[in-house]
């Protein structure tokens, strides 16, 4: 029997998020389908690139934070010790 298997089950086996019968399923068509095996390696390729992916937020972002973070501070009243 040929199961067709979807790009989220190609992607869950990438992640290791599938069980064992599946796993040896899909393993099987990838080892098999020409098809599929282009897609998985198609996913694999894109996973290494993420992984390379730096984000970061905008100084934009970072100024508007701190600004945010100090109008709270000048905010706050100290509490005195009883």
């Amino acid at each position: 029997m040929n199961r067709t298997f979807t790009m989220n089950d190609l992607i869950e086996y990438a992640y290791n998020e599938k069980q064992m019968l599946d796993n040896v399923l899909i393993q099987d068509s990838i080892d098999n389908n020409l098809d599929t095996k282009m897609e998985f390696d198609s996913i694999v390729d894109v996973m290494s690139k993420l992984d390379e992916v730096k984000l970061e937020p905008s100084k934009d972002a970072l100024s508007k934070i701190l600004k945010f973070a100090r109008n709270s501070q000048q905010e706050l009243v100290p509490v005195s010790k009883i």
